[in-house]
């Protein structure tokens, strides 16, 4: 009767076990670190089920992107390089979609020279947890969205406004001018702020383009000279008296594929901040061939960007001088421009000494003969 009781017992605890490893979708194991199996344990119908399995036949389920993240951490553990274990990936030895798992264990069992030999530890699914973080990161996305946008408007109103104010307050004076001398200052200063203000809403229609997916690239054949030669002379008259506009080349010119209207935004958009915040000393700009295409860079002398803002100046409303004209938001459209051209994008910058804006895109060459 005794011994009854207590396989009765068991089977009570078993079923506990069983219930509450299946409600937490837990799976516990036990791992012959010498011979690379482990033991398995499943519920069904209600009751624990043990299986040995191989390691590598569970590492095989496992999604590509994480097998040799699990082969490494794993590894070490069983050389007995750490003492516990705890990792998530995606698997799909349980179904036939990939869930996440998560694997916790420790060392209980060490061999005469002290390296592991067995090892205990569970198997959870943590994809209801994942999921569960996406939303939350998903709502803090969405709100700090909203919040930026909130700015943006806000940022945009007073942007617009300033112009606007210029280009009519100085068509009123330009009308009453007594000087030849006062006329041409009051067109400098509207064509100035009608310049400003078609950026500002070349900038809006574009970030609305990238917001619907519809921002267009049209590839053509055309020589680099056709974009770079122009900006020299333009950006002359831009520039503060005695800073020097410089178009560096090696006296060759190329056939490039590419969009060429994107690459002309990404150039002026550098040269048109480097204007912005040099005042003395030179712009150099120009490209270098690299093995895969070219490095395009515009290097200036002027105010510099702090070392603590150089990981955010690429990013959306983002005015490092809040006292220059700007709706932050140039950048940000270069940066996706070349992310969609599979290249790359950057900054170099010391404070007080000056900046280089550079990007890279693959692209093929033919030499201008």
């Amino acid at each position: 009767t005794h011994q009854r009781q207590i396989e009765e017992q068991q089977q009570e605890n078993n079923k506990r076990l069983a219930l509450s490893c299946q409600a937490g979708k837990i799976y516990p194991w036990i791992w012959d670190v010498v011979n690379e199996t482990a033991e398995l344990s499943l519920t069904q119908n209600g009751e624990i089920v043990h299986t040995f399995i191989s390691h590598e036949s569970f590492t095989e389920k496992m999604h590509p992107d994480e097998q040799q993240m699990y082969r490494d951490v794993v590894n070490a553990f069983a050389r007995g390089e750490t003492d516990s274990l705890r990792l998530s990936f995606r698997c799909r030895y349980f179904s036939d979609e990939y869930v996440w798992l998560e694997k916790i264990g420790e060392v209980y069992e060490y061999d005469k020279d002290g390296k592991p030999s067995k090892a205990i530890g569970i198997l959870r699914d943590i994809t209801t947890d994942k999921q569960h973080e996406e939303d939350v990161r998903a709502k803090r996305l969405a709100e700090e969205s909203d919040r930026m946008k909130s700015a943006f408007i806000a940022n945009m109103s007073h942007e617009i406004r300033t112009p606007l104010n210029a280009i009519v307050g100085f068509s009123t004076l330009l009308a009453q001018a007594d000087t030849e001398e006062e006329k041409q200052e009051y067109l400098r200063i509207i064509q100035s702020s009608n310049e400003f203000l078609l950026q500002l809403i070349g900038d809006i229609l574009d970030i609305s383009k990238i917001e619907s997916g519809k921002l267009e690239f049209i590839y053509t054949s055309f020589r680099l000279n056709e974009i770079f030669q122009p900006q020299e002379r333009a950006f002359s008259f831009r520039a503060e008296p005695g800073v020097r506009i410089i178009f560096e080349t090696d006296g060759n010119d190329y056939y490039i594929e590419s969009e060429k209207t994107r690459l002309t935004q990404v150039l002026t958009n550098f040269l048109s901040n480097a204007v912005k915040f040099t005042s003395s000393g030179s712009i150099r700009f120009g490209y270098r061939l690299t093995e895969t295409g070219i490095y395009v860079y515009v290097t200036d002398t002027g105010s510099g960007i702090a070392k603590k803002h150089l990981s955010t100046v690429f990013d959306r409303f983002v005015k490092l001088d809040m006292f220059k004209q700007g709706t932050g938001l140039g950048l940000s459209i270069c940066k996706t421009i070349i992310s969609i051209l599979k290249g790359e994008i950057g900054v170099e910058s010391e404070e007080g000494k000056g900046s280089t804006f550079w990007f890279t895109i693959p692209c093929s060459l033919i030499k201008v003969s």
